[in-house]
């Protein structure tokens, strides 16, 4: 399956100190009813909830890093599933000695300090659903 999007709109912003950070993602797409995109946040977290796919027992892990961290890269999509958006973002954090963790961003994770960019796309918004030999809520391909 391959689409072909335009750029939309460009966003850059910061996110609110003490907020969860999928949520506040969230609230920016809905706020500013964005569809279709990519994302990329840095910054800093009090804390983390990570996520590991298990694939052979099809479902996911979570990992929680308690401890403050800086958000090393953080890059991820919104398309939407069961119609509404949905981010699928994926977070690499580093510790005070330089120790890298991550994983597929999960809610329960605290900003410390995070500015953000969105690119808008435009074009078909894809849909995401359960996909049958991995588990995942994929990009379909009658999309």
């Amino acid at each position: 399956m391959i689409e072909q999007y335009g750029l939309g709109r460009l966003f850059l912003g910061r996110l609110e100190h003490g907020a969860d950070l999928l949520a506040e993602l969230h609230r920016v797409c809905e706020s500013e009813s964005i569809r279709m995109g990519t994302l990329q946040v840095i910054g800093a977290v009090q804390r983390a909830c990570v996520g590991f796919y298990h694939q052979r027992e099809k479902r996911y892990q979570q990992i929680t890093i308690p401890n403050p961290s800086e958000i090393l890269c953080c890059l991820g999509n919104i398309s939407f599933k069961d119609g509404k958006v949905f981010i699928h973002a994926h977070i690499t954090l580093s510790d005070e000695e330089g120790n890298a963790r991550g994983g597929h961003l999960m809610s329960e994770t605290t900003i410390f300090a995070a500015e953000f960019q969105i690119q808008e796309l435009q074009g078909k918004v894809l849909q995401r659903h359960e996909d049958s030999v991995t588990g995942l809520a994929l990009w379909s391909q009658g999309a």
